[in-house]
């Protein structure tokens, strides 16, 4: 099962405070990272090789990277909570 399409939590990097924006995974890549699309107000912007991260969104350890939102993992997700990813057809 593929997580593109899947909506997420994107630490910005830039912003101090680091600012949370939501993005949509649009690309897993070999590497374990994610490409994804970013959304804020007003505009809109891709991401490429986004490394996962247990750390809350919003933290200054989370800059630059994903996070699942809350609930998310718990959806239909194939990858858990910690990012790690569940065989096909675990329960």
């Amino acid at each position: 099962m593929s997580i593109v399409g899947r909506t997420v939590q994107y630490t910005c990097r830039l912003q101090d405070p680091p600012l949370i924006l939501a993005g949509i995974i649009t690309g897993e890549n070999p590497d374990g990272t994610v490409s994804l699309r970013i959304f804020e107000r007003n505009k809109q912007a891709n991401m490429h090789n986004v490394e996962f991260t247990l750390e809350p969104a919003g933290s200054d350890r989370a800059r630059g990277k994903w996070t699942w939102i809350y609930g998310n993992e718990r959806n239909g997700s194939t990858h858990r909570a910690d990012g790690g990813r569940d065989p096909e057809g675990a329960a």
